[in-house]
């Protein structure tokens, strides 16, 4: 029995006398297709309520369902499982979701469920059966829960993820008794309540309709906009038209129109006008029999435009008839979450801190996403760690996090300590913590899988050492960055383009471990990690310093034993070792730059930057390296965020994947939001939950700054001015943060505390 679900509900499903071939459904997005029937079953069950009141229901669903109480949308879900890339296993663990009811009065109710089998997106996870669990309260009292007084039916519409038919004249629309299975038969996942709140929604309208050809067909269109009268297409050759939405934003199309013939619809959110994300289909097709259409869209999407095809007059079905557009919106759909203030004397910055808001918020759904184009799982953690710390600035939210984290932790166990890109299980710790610092949870660290997951990762990667003792045998030295250099991806290198980058990471992992047991009071421990760092670091320098470059070498071609393949090319042992900026910058945050070189360096790799030699993602990295000595950090940072802000000359809503391509809508890409808080603004905490924090103002090129940070005792609040050789700061601080001023790159600095 699931925690939370009265012991009188069971697995429902669809009774396999009446459907033998919709009983499977592929366990992931990797998987073989195990039926070619896409299933959308349909689960109702009316009752009476005594008295008004509020509800609260529990939801478990195998893989995805979406909800409507008394004919009205009420959410879908559950929190998607996490995976990782080319992930095609059964995951042990699922997630069950909560809604609570309010304000429901007294009388007949009906719920409608409806649970497909949606394992189309990387993200989603199955147990491999189409099943539903369901428990409903009035208080402590159960009031409904998924038994056999449920009927179930196959939507007869649903022909696909997204692909909706009212073709056949004659649908089954009999309703059956569902199948009852007790919790121990129906599968061996786990089921763990999802500790995330309901997402914010509201409904968008465009804000202006038009068509490239034959405009004259498109009558109305004012009307329409106003919510004065449909919008009408006139029959004929097939139509195009496009819907424009006031900004960008993750939100799931719905329309409702109708037509006195038959008539087929296609509906395709875009970013950009007339451009459909490169990465996957994310249209919807309706092919109807004369009447009403009423469809919402199960996919998130990026929605800036949305693209309406219509062809009329289809093939068996009688005449042709103009089309009736009564609605078209799209529903906006992001973490319940709100920014904090913040403002400077460069204007640029704050619309450059806004599109890095909106990309975020459209990546925080029920997991932080790379992008609401890709929806890439949880493995991808080297995206998701400058996603928190964005969430943590620009926020001050740490939920998602928190249960990103306990999903990784999980998928690492299950693939005992790997995921398909290495260097990102090593990111994993510092992502862990970052999140422990930030958020005061130090609780999460003696969490049984957070636990194993450490483990089994270190051990994992120790087992690659040679016997120097550096890392040389990984499987893959994925992923470095989106760029390619002497003619080799950077995706996925060879071991002598890889093996630098991979052992750099390999010490910041130790590093953020020493500091996880240091913060939870494990000091034993953390002296040994910290004995294992400065021999990491000692063979670091030894092997890959250059003294004559006077910088790093990215690998030592011919090393590695790995033997190549797919995603390992063989060294090109024709080369001399390769200079990748990448490699200094990773060496740089973990202290092994040596300082005779680092301002040489430091200007080497920001102008590899500028150069577009370092992509968006690894730009993080390098502000990172740049913030360590601080000095740097003033005086490159206004070269880098001027290189962000060029990303807004195209599209100003949100922030591009890379300088030259990918969507416009990923999140990796907002690294200036982290640093108008960590450096501008100078807040960074230096105990856990911000209980002592560092205010160390970096002003770059800015005369002000303003802004808030929110953390879990209050808001932090600074303010700081310079005029000619002076200068003022102003901290407002919870009486239970300790504030430590570090004012070296403020002139002639008067300070003022206050304290709430």
């Amino acid at each position: 029995m699931i925690h939370d679900f009265t012991e009188n509900a069971n697995w429902i499903f669809l009774p396999p006398e009446k459907f033998p071939d919709r009983q499977k459904c592929r366990k992931s997005f990797f998987a073989p297709e195990e039926t070619e029937n896409w299933t959308a079953a349909l689960f109702r069950r009316e009752f009476t309520l005594d008295k008004p009141g509020d509800l609260r229901a529990f939801i478990a669903a195998e893989s995805c369902y979406r909800i409507w109480f008394d004919g009205h949308y009420r959410g879908d879900g559950p929190a998607e499982t996490g995976g990782d890339y080319s992930c095609g296993d059964l995951l042990e663990w699922a997630f069950y979701d909560e809604l609570n009811l309010t304000g429901i009065p007294a009388g007949k109710h009906t719920v409608v469920i409806e649970v497909n089998s949606g394992n189309d997106l990387q993200c989603n996870y199955s147990g491999g059966q189409c099943g539903l669990k369901f428990a409903m309260f009035s208080g402590k009292e159960p009031l409904l829960f998924s038994d056999e007084k449920w009927l179930c039916q196959v939507d007869p519409a649903s022909y696909g993820p997204e692909l909706y038919s009212y073709h056949d004249p004659s649908p089954d629309l009999r309703w059956y008794t569902p199948a009852v299975i007790p919790d121990e038969l129906f599968n061996r996942r786990t089921y763990l309540r999802s500790e995330l709140p309901e997402l914010f929604t509201c409904r968008e309208k465009p804000v202006k309709v038009f068509a490239p050809f034959d405009s004259e067909r498109l009558l109305n269109s004012d009307n329409f906009l106003a919510g004065a009268s449909p919008l009408t297409v006139t029959a004929g050759e097939p139509f195009t038209c496009y819907f424009e939405f006031d900004g960008e934003f993750t939100g799931q199309p719905e329309i409702s129109c109708r037509c006195q013939s038959g008539v087929m619809l296609r509906l395709t959110p875009q970013e950009i006008l007339g451009r459909a994300p490169v990465e996957r289909d994310c249209s919807t097709k309706i092919v109807s029999l004369p009447g009403e259409i009423n469809i919402r869209c199960r996919r998130d999407s990026a929605i800036h435009y949305i693209k309406l095809e219509i062809d009329f007059g289809v093939i068996g079905m009688p005449g042709c008839s103009e089309l009736e557009i009564t609605s078209l919106t799209a529903h906006r759909r992001h973490f319940p979450v709100e920014e904090t203030s913040f403002t400077s004397s460069d204007s640029a910055y704050s619309t450059l801190r806004k599109a890095c808001s909106n990309t975020l918020k459209m990546c925080m759904q029920k997991m932080h996403f790379d992008s609401p184009v890709h929806l890439e799982g949880l493995g991808c953690v080297g995206d998701y760690r400058f996603m928190a710390l964005q969430s943590f600035y620009l926020f001050g939210e740490y939920r998602l996090v928190r249960q990103d984290l306990i999903r990784i932790s999980r998928m690492l166990i299950h693939a005992r300590g790997r995921l398909f890109h290495e260097t990102f299980a090593l990111i994993y710790f510092q992502m862990l913590r970052d999140y422990i610092l930030y958020s005061g949870d130090t609780a999460i660290a003696a969490l049984p899988e957070v636990l194993d997951a450490r483990q089994l990762v270190l051990s994992r990667f120790r087992r690659m050492k040679n016997p120097d003792g550096i890392i040389t045998e990984a499987p893959n030295f994925m992923f470095i960055d989106w760029s390619t250099s002497r003619n080799e991806s950077l995706h996925h290198p060879s071991a002598g383009c890889g093996m630098g980058a991979m052992n750099a990471f390999f010490i910041l992992a130790l590093q953020s471990e020493a500091e996880i047991l240091r913060m939870t009071g494990k000091i034993s421990a953390e002296k040994t990690v910290n004995g294992e760092v400065r021999e990491m670091q000692e063979l670091f320098h030894r092997f890959f310093f250059d003294r004559d470059a006077g910088c790093f070498i990215s690998g030592i071609p011919g090393i590695s034993g790995s033997k190549p393949h797919t995603f390992l090319p063989p060294d090109d042992l024709t080369m001399p070792p390769a200079h990748l900026p990448h490699t200094d910058i990773l060496a740089a945050i973990a202290g092994m730059m040596p300082d005779n070189v680092i301002g040489k360096v430091a200007e080497k790799t920001v102008t590899c930057a500028e150069n577009r030699e370092i992509q968006p993602y690894f730009c993080n990295f390098l502000l990172e390296a740049l913030w360590q000595k601080s000095e740097f950090f003033n005086r490159y940072s206004g070269r880098l965020f001027d290189i962000f802000l060029k990303l807004l000359d195209t599209h100003k809503f949100s922030m591009r994947e890379s300088w030259f391509g990918g969507d416009y809508c990923h999140a990796w890409s907002g690294a200036p939001a982290i640093w108008f808080g960590k450096a501008v603004l100078g807040v960074s905490p230096l105990a856990p939950g911000f209980a002592e924090t560092l205010v160390m103002p970096i002003p770059g090129k800015l005369t002000h700054a303003s802004g808030k940070i929110r953390t879990p005792h209050g808001e932090i609040e600074v303010s700081w001015q310079i005029n000619g050789n002076d200068s003022k700061l102003c901290i407002r601080h919870p009486e239970k943060i300790r504030i430590k001023t570090d004012l070296r790159h403020l002139p002639e600095c008067q300070l003022e505390t206050i304290v709430y």
